[in-house]
């Protein structure tokens, strides 16, 4: 039984690849570098010097092709930003607060 089903979408340059765990009903989006680079609005060079410097997150290979995890490029994305770090963390504080006084009633 096949467990890991692929969606690609796109052309063969920008194809986007989802996978889905249908055991873990979990899925998750690889971008590829193009993608990845008008998202954070960056050069193709830029991601591939941050990379091998380590000061990024690494891509996985997937048909040949390098991808990058979208969650990790998201998350990579609020750690350049300290302001909005803080208010994720804020926003988080918030809703475990509510979600505890809502199970004591």
């Amino acid at each position: 039984m096949n467990v890991v089903n692929e969606v690609s979408v796109g052309t063969a340059e920008n194809n986007l690849v989802c996978l889905v765990n249908t055991a873990l009903k979990k899925s998750e989006v690889y971008l590829p570098i193009k993608a990845v680079g008008r998202k954070i609005g960056f050069s193709d060079k830029a991601i591939k010097t941050w990379e091998k410097a380590g000061e990024f997150p690494a891509s996985i290979v997937i048909h040949g092709m390098p991808r990058f995890l979208e969650s990790e490029i998201e998350e990579w994305v609020d750690l350049q930003n300290p302001v909005r770090l803080a208010k994720l963390a804020e926003q988080k504080a918030v809703a475990q607060e509510a979600k505890e006084f809502l199970k004591s009633m």
